[in-house]
């Protein structure tokens, strides 16, 4: 399919959201709808993204809808007048075809560079933490043993979390920015959050402004796996939430003044489980970290302790929990007292 082509059927679906909306649709233009969304997997595909959508925004109504957006678009503005000259004032077929091929190069060159973008990549090795500055002003502290792409065009800006933790500081400029993990995106414009991939899925946490969090396999109108009947939540600052890739965790509050502290060398956790400590010390030191019987995994931790001597902080915690630990110069094991 064209892309031209995808720019309608998404449009169309914007529009058929709006009219759904303002509840004032006739029993056949609802039966219109029916059948435009099950004529093709595009358009229900479409549908189902304009939901994610408006429900990240917020609600709308049709009357809400600024006339500005209801103006011709760049490209029915530039074939127009061309298309007259083309069938009405040209009396030459080939200056005809000079104007058509003319229309067709400008709006090739337009397209190409809204959708030109650069792709940067940045690794960070276990115990390694490293703070870059984007090219929009930006800033992200990536955590150790983290990678993350971005990627930077005239329309957005979209960066993915592979692995490992960032803390994103991100400016407003106009275009959106978000950050998609293995199991959760995140939509913002101007805010700083921190996000963590562990091996439940992402935690995302704000420490200023706001985001808004879907997870990553979340189909809208699948009340069984969103949060509260929703496809996406928003987080305000001093709020965390957990997403798996089928649905998103309760909100709870967190203390943003130690939000990030793993970026000045700190990790602080608030009744997590052992598993998400254990997850994160085995990115901060070479010697691996194993819990040999799984049980032990859902204890819950409150401590503090630094990254530079995490096998230390580790042994410590016998102090607190029914565990022991043993070390060896291959592995560290965590076992039940």
């Amino acid at each position: 399919m064209r892309l031209h082509e995808k720019d309608k059927i998404q449009r169309v679906a914007h529009e058929w959201r709006a009219a759904l909306n303002s509840r004032e649709l006739t029993t056949e233009q609802q039966l219109d709808f029916d059948v435009w969304y099950q004529a093709s997997a595009e358009h229900a595909l479409a549908f189902d993204k304009a939901l994610q959508t408006w429900e990240a925004l917020g609600t709308l109504t049709a009357q809400d809808i600024n006339p500005e957006f209801l103006k011709p678009t760049w490209r029915e503005r530039l074939w127009s007048p061309l298309r007259h000259l083309a069938t009405e004032v040209a009396p030459a077929p080939r200056f005809a075809s000079l104007v058509l091929l003319l229309a067709t190069l400008v709006g090739v060159a337009y397209w190409n560079f809204l959708t030109t973008s650069q792709t940067y990549e940045y690794i960070t090795s276990r115990g390694q933490v490293s703070e870059f500055v984007l090219e929009d002003g930006s800033r992200l502290t990536l955590g150790a043993a983290s990678t993350l792409r971005v990627e930077l065009s005239p329309r957005i800006r979209q960066t993915y979390l592979d692995s490992g933790q960032a803390f994103f500081d991100v400016v407003t400029d106009g275009r959106p920015f978000s950050v998609s993990t293995p199991t959760a995106n995140i939509h913002v414009s101007g805010t700083a959050f921190d996000v963590g991939i562990n091996q439940a899925g992402t935690r995302v946490a704000v420490a200023e402004g706001s985001v808004a969090v879907s997870s990553s396999d979340v189909l809208p109108g699948n009340a069984a796996s969103t949060y509260e009947g929703q496809a996406s939540v928003s987080l305000a600052a001093g709020y965390a939430v957990h997403v798996d890739q089928s649905k998103i965790g309760v909100v709870e509050s967190v203390d943003v003044a130690t939000l990030g502290g793993w970026r000045s060398g700190r990790l602080v956790y608030n009744g997590v489980p052992l598993a998400e400590v254990i997850h994160d010390a085995n990115r901060y030191q070479d010697v691996p970290i194993e819990v040999v019987d799984p049980d032990l995994e859902r204890l819950r931790v409150t401590a503090s302790f630094s990254t530079d001597d995490v096998i230390t902080a580790i042994t410590n915690l016998t102090h607190i929990l029914p565990i022991q630990v043993d070390v060896t110069e291959q592995k560290i094991s965590v076992r039940k007292k």
